[in-house]
């Protein structure tokens, strides 16, 4: 048997995905699965058992996207399964293309048409559930952790993730996060993380180590490949952050976390299944805009969180 995936492109949304990808390898043991999406989201499942194929999204990069699609889709082949946990037109017709029986995704933006099973999606339950209500259908088994693979050596490691991949209005001021750390730094060894283009931020919070002459820190931003970021973050006992890509992967082995949350709605995106977790927010008339950018300037949402704020918040998690 075969199974197709198209992953969502955020890393946090893929992390986010592996009950329903836990759910069809249970469901469905003897099936191997093809995998398709974004370099970050792919990078999750290179030592995921029973996953025969990655295949990178690289439409973008060709003069049609369409025909980009409709070639590779035909160099895959058919699958018995094949489903989209991404929300795009195109992500559905490259399913058609592959000319698979089953093509399960939600119904918008007329997919429909290139679908065999389209429920209307619940945008009230969290990202979670509504990957899973995708695949439980076609499942006789449902699985509810999430699930990635690492070595849990644990470690005297505070995590500092001072990024977020979906704009600057999801970032909690730099310097705050540096102080943070520095309070850290007394029970904990630091590491800051974050992607190639968070360099900048990590710089900011390793400015304010440096000021308070802290030693026991390594700033990691750009630094890591996925498999040792991930690594990293299993090996941690606490973890500080922004609503992120790395605080799922934080919630898939349990570590404690404590997150700033601005103008995303946690009741859809808030870590998984983690019983030590801490949610830091400001209760505000205009949150959750889930804007990239405060549309009323102020962002007040994430300026009036303080460092006292964020440190009452470990105390509740450690």
């Amino acid at each position: 048997m075969k199974i197709l995936i198209r992953l969502p492109n955020w890393l946090g949304d893929a992390v986010m995905a592996t009950p329903a990808i836990e759910s069809l390898k249970a469901s469905y043991p003897d099936a191997k699965l093809t995998l398709v999406g974004s370099a970050a989201a792919l990078a999750l499942f290179e030592n995921n058992e029973r996953v025969e194929q990655l295949v990178p999204d690289e439409s973008k990069k060709s003069k049609s996207r369409i025909f980009w699609l409709y070639k590779k889709a035909k160099e895959l082949g058919s699958f018995d399964i094949a489903v989209t946990l991404q929300n795009s037109l195109l992500s559905a017709l490259f399913l058609f293309f592959t000319g698979s029986k089953i093509r399960i995704g939600y119904a918008r933006e007329f997919r429909s048409h290139f679908l065999t099973d389209a429920p209307k999606e619940d945008k009230k339950t969290h990202q979670v559930l509504r990957y899973l209500g995708l695949v439980k259908p076609f499942c006789s088994v449902a699985m509810e952790e999430l699930k990635l693979c690492a070595k849990e050596e644990k470690q005297n490691l505070c995590i500092i993730n001072p990024g977020a991949a979906y704009g600057e209005a999801k970032r909690w001021d730099a310097k705050k996060f540096g102080e943070v750390a520095v309070r850290m730094s007394q029970s904990y060894d630091i590491a800051v993380v974050g992607g190639k283009d968070e360099v900048k931020i990590g710089e900011e919070v390793e400015a304010i180590l440096l000021l308070a002459n802290v030693q026991n820190y390594k700033n990691l931003v750009g630094k890591t490949a996925m498999n040792e970021l991930i690594e990293l973050i299993a090996s941690a006992k606490l973890f500080i952050t922004n609503d992120s890509g790395p605080m799922h992967i934080a919630a898939a082995f349990k570590v404690p976390t404590v997150a700033v949350f601005g103008p995303t709605d946690d009741s859809e995106t808030s870590a998984w299944g983690n019983p030590k977790y801490a949610i830091v927010k400001k209760d505000m008339d205009c949150r959750p805009c889930k804007k990239r950018v405060c549309p009323l300037k102020h962002h007040d949402c994430m300026r009036l969180i303080s460092v006292d704020d964020v440190l009452l918040a470990v105390k509740e998690v450690i």
